[in-house]
């Protein structure tokens, strides 16, 4: 016979392990927060799970627009998903993996939503509790989506969380706010939300910062910081890590039948995955049609990959509905996805098997239309580009990162401009240039023409490089025949 108080601690245990069995099984997702970039030209919606975007192209009642909106304000977003991808072979130590893996199949964990489509219908990394702030992702000037404390170090780790002197974990030296505009999010590796028996994942740390600055130079691109960390007690072998760009010119959902082209186009030379709609034909979300000169140019620029090289390794340009298990399509499981756009084997699309397509067309014959090394014109706006870096280990508790961004333009030049100023901004270590004070003007009218006068104060500047002059004719109420409305409802110009 039990006595009463032998029976109250097995009851008491009882009640202790029905309580851990249920923290067990209350999802990580209960810390996913949100919040938005919106300092400079691109306002986008992310996440602390990874996802710099939504604009859930399977099912747009579940999206959080903006989605890479632009110009900031103009109600238009081209963001369908971009996101990043961690991969490795099979053949991994026991202790680097989670889950099972019966029938040893490679890797691919990715930080991308989008819809019910494929194996990308989740998220495959979750946030820290610790580091998931209040009721939205951390962000430098939101202290109010601050944790009550930040963690001194890293999680399953022996590195420090440097925190700046204006209490923010910042990019810069010895956690200094280096953009205006920062974010700060820590994951790791898990087996999803989904109901699949063969879950399996690396067991990775993810540090996730998005950058965005003001000013002409700057305010059409916000560069991301992927740091990836090895916290298993085995080297991870042969990782690859990739950049998911899906953006849509406009995303389909908004053309009334649901199809329509976008034109995606490569430069090997910046790094460049880029692209805009095919023909100059949209529907504006917020009412009529929009032409070739309101539909924006978009694209991510690589700036340093893992791997020996530092470069992108690979480029695989798909349709997401085209051909999905075979090597030219969009992989509709890990490992596919892997194989075929990760790693670009075998792509029929890739001539010379260098791992970079180079004839978007399926014709057989690279075509160098609009100054990229190809195109590719999907039957729908769901087309997709993957940009892979080279082969990398990682022993315990060491890390490598990944540096992009996405950036846009009014129209081609206008974007590979921006591009080239975002590399231009990494290479010279993140300086930024700052515009002179705007000079004293002076106008004198005259007959049918008018003189300027201003000081010359500017020019003493060493970073100096001319004036800027801008016409109105209708004595300042506009500046220029196009504009746009901002989220709070002000009028902007696109300048003569």
């Amino acid at each position: 016979m039990i006595s009463k108080k032998r029976f109250a601690q097995i009851a008491a245990a009882a009640l202790l392990v029905l309580a851990t069995m249920l923290r067990a099984q209350e999802s990580p997702m209960v810390y996913q927060r949100w919040n938005t970039f919106d300092v400079n030209n691109v306002r986008t919606v992310f996440n602390n799970t990874g996802m710099l975007n939504d604009g859930n192209n399977q099912n747009y009642r579940l999206a959080r627009p903006p989605s890479f909106e632009f110009p900031n304000g103009s109600g238009l977003s081209y963001g369908t998903c971009v996101g990043f991808v961690l991969g490795a072979p099979a053949e991994q130590d026991p202790a680097v993996v989670g889950g099972s893996n019966p029938q040893r199949l490679p890797y691919l964990d990715g930080s991308m939503d989008e819809g019910p489509a494929d194996f990308w219908d989740e998220e495959h990394f979750a946030p820290y509790a610790e580091f998931a702030g209040n009721n939205r992702a951390p962000m430098s000037d939101d202290p109010e989506s601050w944790p009550e404390s930040w963690p001194a170090m890293y999680p399953d780790s022996d590195q420090p969380v440097l925190i700046g002197s204006e209490g923010w974990p910042g990019f810069g030296a010895n956690g200094e706010r280096l953009a205006d505009q920062e974010s700060f999010a820590v994951m790791y590796g898990w087996g999803g939300t989904d109901i699949s028996p063969n879950k399996r994942w690396l067991q990775s740390q993810v540090v996730v910062r998005g950058l965005a600055w003001v000013g002409s130079l700057y305010e059409d691109f916000i560069v991301w910081v992927v740091v990836v960390r090895n916290i298993s007690p085995a080297p991870m072998r042969q990782l690859r890590t990739g950049i998911h760009v899906d953006l849509g010119f406009l995303p389909g959902f908004l053309v009334p039948n649901g199809i329509d082209a976008d034109r995606h186009y490569y430069d090997p030379g910046l790094q460049l995955a880029y692209g805009t709609d095919d023909n100059g034909f949209e529907i504006n979300p917020e009412g009529g049609e929009l032409g070739s000169d309101d539909i924006a140019w978009g694209g991510v620029i690589a700036l340093e990959m893992p791997g020996p090289s530092g470069k992108v390794e690979t480029y695989d340009a798909t349709h997401f509905w085209d051909g999905q298990t075979t090597a030219r399509g969009s992989g509709g499981a890990p490992e596919m996805y892997y194989k075929w756009n990760l790693l670009n084997l075998n792509d029929p699309e890739d001539s010379n098997g260098d791992g970079i397509d180079d004839d978007f067309d399926h014709n057989g014959i690279p075509d160098a239309e609009e100054g990229g090394i190809g195109y590719y014109v999907g039957s729908g706006a769901d087309g997709l580009q993957i940009l892979g870096s080279g082969e990398f280990d990682l022993q315990p508790g060491e890390t490598d990162t990944m540096l992009f961004a996405t950036v846009f333009g009014v129209n081609k030049k206008d974007l590979l401009s921006n591009a080239q100023r975002a590399k231009v901004l990494y290479e010279n270590n993140w300086e930024v240039v700052k515009a002179p004070p705007p000079p004293i003007a002076e106008v004198v009218p005259g007959d049918r023409k008018i003189t300027l006068y201003w000081d010359t104060n500017a020019e003493q500047d060493p970073e100096f490089e001319g004036y800027k002059i801008y016409r109105s004719a209708d004595g300042g109420v506009t500046w220029g025949d196009r504009s746009f409305k901002d989220f709070e409802g002000g009028i902007h110009f696109v300048p003569l």
